[in-house]
């Protein structure tokens, strides 16, 4: 568990010296990364498997099947990204509240292009997202509620903004920290 901890540190060390803290993040190739999902893995080895049978078998229905399968992963790719690319994150000032009661941290997505941008996640990490949507040439204000545990500044170590539209094959990703805080009395 030390060493995880350890290259889980060494890694967000690393992430926070490419994106400092700032108010406002646009979204662009060196802040947004990508992988696949289960699904999308899962969709690797059944493409690896067809083109394994087919050019065992001579099979060229299997060859169509896999490089259509191919094709529809590598477009997954490129839409996955162009879904988050060139979106402006603001962070907004958050109010300050009680002990025990929940803090939202108001962020503001602007979306300059002229795509529709589906299924945006934003949360303090992957896995507890809430998805907002954001229209052509909009603004879209979402909050990221958190539970003050406790008195006196409350500042999240990082958010992240996340998304898998179109397919589910690949998910995108971007980590950022804003440079509020919010006061808990």
């Amino acid at each position: 568990m030390k060493l995880v901890s350890t290259i889980e540190q060494k890694f967000f060390s690393w992430v926070d010296k490419r994106n400092p803290e700032q108010q406002e993040i646009n979204l662009r190739q060196r802040n947004i990364y990508i992988l696949p999902t289960r699904y999308g893995w899962l969709m690797l080895i059944i493409l690896i498997l067809i083109l394994i049978a087919s050019t065992n078998y001579q099979n060229n229905m299997g060859f169509m099947a896999g490089f259509i399968l191919l094709a529809i992963g590598m477009l997954s790719v490129f839409y996955t990204y162009r879904n988050v690319r060139g979106l402006r994150i603001r962070a907004l000032k958050p109010q300050s509240v009680y002990v025990g009661q929940e803090c939202s941290f108001p962020f503001e997505f602007y979306n300059p292009s002229e795509s529709y941008r589906s299924s945006l996640g934003i949360g303090l990490n992957k896995k507890q997202v809430q998805y907002c949507d954001v229209g052509p040439r909009a603004k879209s204000l979402f909050q990221v509620k958190i539970k003050a545990n406790k008195r006196g500044l409350l500042k999240p170590q990082r958010f992240v903004c996340t998304s898998i539209f179109p397919f589910g094959i690949f998910q995108v990703w971007s980590w950022f920290k804003p440079n509020h805080v919010a006061l808990i009395y």
